[in-house]
């Protein structure tokens, strides 16, 4: 078999398929001046190495959405969030909420929130950027 070469702008849109595949969210978002929807961050750290798991659901229903997690590490996501919707730490199925973090309201402003899972699974959270937040979030 013979190996295939691609052009630059063809692998290119192979990792952003690739990285979207991931659940990376996307690198531009609409506006925030939208009533409807909240712009959410959330620094997500575990020191259990089980998994962490936020949900982001594009309905106040809480059906679809984008689920993002982390292992032993710590990660950053950010997705837009429909007023009526809650951010939530999530079990093992997406719809198995362990922990609410944030509700949407309407035209609040952007959310920065964080969560960690400590050594021994304990579950803390608040608002803001936290100590160990080191990375932007991209939205």
């Amino acid at each position: 078999m013979r190996a295939r070469v691609t052009s630059g702008r063809s692998a290119l849109l192979l990792a952003a398929a690739v990285l979207a595949a991931c659940g990376q969210p996307p690198s531009s978002t609409p506006p925030t001046d939208d009533p409807a929807v909240v712009r959410v961050a959330v620094f997500m750290r575990d020191q259990s190495g089980t998994e962490l798991w936020v949900r982001f659901p594009t309905s106040p229903e809480g059906g679809g959405g984008h689920t993002t997690g982390v292992t032993s590490g710590a990660v950053t996501a950010c997705y837009l969030v429909p007023t009526g919707a809650t951010v939530a730490v999530v079990g093992a199925t997406p719809d198995q909420i362990r922990l609410p973090l944030y509700t949407a309201g309407g035209s609040d402003p952007d959310q920065t929130l964080w969560v960690e899972s400590g050594p021994g699974g304990e579950l803390r959270h608040g608002t803001g950027r936290p100590a160990w937040g080191t990375t932007d979030p991209q939205c």
